[in-house]
């Protein structure tokens, strides 16, 4: 005879409504997840102008992953992010950090092409209440195309970008980066970029191996300042080429160069550079030409005019060695730049070389032609020989983006004389 039935306890029928409430709502749960993970997704990239795709995701313990990303400003090809993952850690179902590992960031098209597009991606997350406004850690690498048309691209195999929205900063760390413009190649590059509200801090150093530094420097907010310095740089580190009639295979770079533009457009510059150890062209000078020496040197400042864009070339002194001895071409004169920096480009200049003794340019000239002891007397003849001082001014008109439409003038003030008694020459050579 089969003993009463046991009846379930009022705690025990509770507990299984409970629990069979609870596998109902995960189970709804899961059949609703993708389209709430969709939905979210859609809603954080519309808030902030992007277009976000995806091809699934995965749930991990507080967190919520998304597999092989895409990421482009809604109606632009200016940027794209591309990630095999994208996992976004969580607090009560909200996101409180993005992680993107192993992601390729693409910039294509111009500075002013890139930066309108992040400049409104900006504006549209600073919309967004800071509750809402999620830290993004980005690893991965870094390309830019047409950044000057389609002459040019920049690389880097690495590059870190943290975001932290509470100080409105942005960080970017760049490293083992590669520069192509035309026939140039620069590398390596490493760089630092940081943003906070307003202000842009820019931060380039070049390394090549055993040839020397380079280090540039921008600050951006109400204007820009930036700053180049180089020391012993080597040209041939990254010059794939030769320019005709100047060989830089053993040529060094030195420059300390500052330049400014206001909010209004006024822009300055000041500084030297200077390069050595160079095979120059020689300037032709009848059958004959004269060495300009191994070395250039640059000297200048330019000042604000009233227009944004224009500015007076208060000194630009350009010294080489002519005659055995330093030679200064001095340059003064307008430029043109555009409001933008960007165009149209003009320049108004004056330029005066000498006086130069017209002694010390023919000793040279004819003790080079015919070289040895025999080209020395020869050289201290042709010196004594000519008498008189060289001097040259002249102006140069026009575009300097279009060399072959500039308007040049050349005046030589002074010329020199040749003495016309050949044995007073000699005889004056031994004094």
């Amino acid at each position: 005879m089969a003993g009463p039935k046991k009846r379930l306890s009022k705690g025990a029928i509770a507990g299984i409504v409970v629990l069979s409430t609870l596998v109902v709502a995960v189970v709804v749960l899961l059949l609703a997840l993708p389209g709430i993970v969709a939905n979210k997704v859609a809603e954080a990239g519309q808030k902030r102008g992007l277009t976000i795709s995806y091809s699934g995701y995965s749930l991990g313990f507080g967190s919520v992953g998304l597999d092989k990303v895409k990421v482009t400003p809604t109606g632009s090809t200016a940027f794209t992010v591309e990630a095999s993952s994208v996992i976004a850690e969580l607090s009560w179902f909200k996101p409180k950090l993005v992680r993107i590992p192993g992601a390729t960031l693409k910039l294509d098209g111009s500075p002013q092409k890139v930066q309108k597009v992040l400049e409104a991606i900006r504006a549209a997350d600073a919309k967004i209440p800071k509750g809402e406004r999620v830290p993004v850690q980005i690893d991965g690498k870094f390309s830019w195309r047409n950044f000057a048309g389609d002459l040019g691209t920049v690389s880097f195999d690495t590059v870190k970008v943290v975001t932290t929205p509470t100080e409105e900063k942005v960080e970017v760390d760049l490293d083992k980066g590669r520069f192509t413009f035309l026939l140039l190649t620069v590398e390596p590059i490493s760089g630092k970029v940081v943003r906070k509200g307003k202000a842009l801090d820019v931060t380039v150093h070049l390394k090549p191996k055993d040839a020397g530094t380079a280090k540039v420097v921008l600050h951006h907010e109400d204007g820009d300042e930036v700053t180049l310095e180089a020391q012993g740089l080597q040209p041939k580190a990254f010059l794939d080429f030769e320019i005709p009639g100047l060989k830089l295979k053993k040529a060094t770079l030195d420059a300390d160069v500052k330049a400014a533009r206001s909010a209004d457009g006024d822009v300055s510059a000041s500084g030297t550079l200077s390069a050595t150890k160079l095979e120059l062209p020689k300037i032709p000078v009848g059958p004959v030409s004269l060495s300009l020496g191994s070395s250039l040197g640059l000297d200048f400042k330019i000042t604000p005019k009233k227009n944004a864009g224009d500015v007076k070339i208060d000194k630009a002194n350009v010294t080489f060695s002519l005659g055995g001895k330093p030679r200064v071409v001095k340059v003064t004169g307008e430029a043109s730049l555009g409001e933008t920096l960007q165009g149209p480009y003009a320049v108004d200049l004056v330029y005066t070389f000498g006086p130069v003794p017209c002694s010390e340019l023919a000793g040279e000239l004819v003790g080079g032609v015919v070289g040895g002891l025999t080209g020395v007397i020869a050289g201290g003849l042709a010196s004594k020989a000519v008498s008189g001082n060289l001097a040259v001014n002249g102006t140069i008109k026009g575009d300097p983006t279009r060399p072959d439409k500039l308007v040049r003038t050349t005046n030589v003030t002074e010329a020199c004389k040749i003495d016309t008694d050949p044995v007073k020459a000699v005889g004056d050579l031994f004094k």
